[in-house]
């Protein structure tokens, strides 16, 4: 696969934890492939990484870096995240069915 970052492996290496996640998720969908798992996955994604590409590279770097990032969506099928310490967090689940937050510990 080539990308801006130049020829890439179209194969990842999760750990041990995320894989565990992972799988249980690839489990709860059905889906016999990861590709498919991986696709769901993005699908769902899609609001905060259309924020993310919007967003200029200062805000994306303090975002990252420990500052206060919040996006919250009303439908089901998006996500809501809330980290005043990007090394905190955990995954709760939100109000909306279905949909997964991010809060700090």
């Amino acid at each position: 696969i080539h990308t801006s970052q130049g020829l890439r492996d179209r194969r990842m290496r999760l750990s041990l934890g995320v894989a565990r996640h992972f799988f249980r998720l690839q489990d709860m969908l059905g889906f016999d492939k990861a590709s498919h798992t991986i696709d769901w996955l993005l699908k769902q994604s899609k609001p905060a990484i259309d924020l993310l590409a919007r967003s200029s590279a200062s805000f994306v770097k303090q975002a990252l870096s420990g500052g206060r990032f919040v996006v919250a969506e009303s439908s089901a099928s998006e996500c809501e995240v809330v980290s005043s310490d990007s090394h905190h967090t955990k995954m709760k689940p939100s109000k909306a069915k279905g949909a997964p937050r991010l809060a700090p510990r």
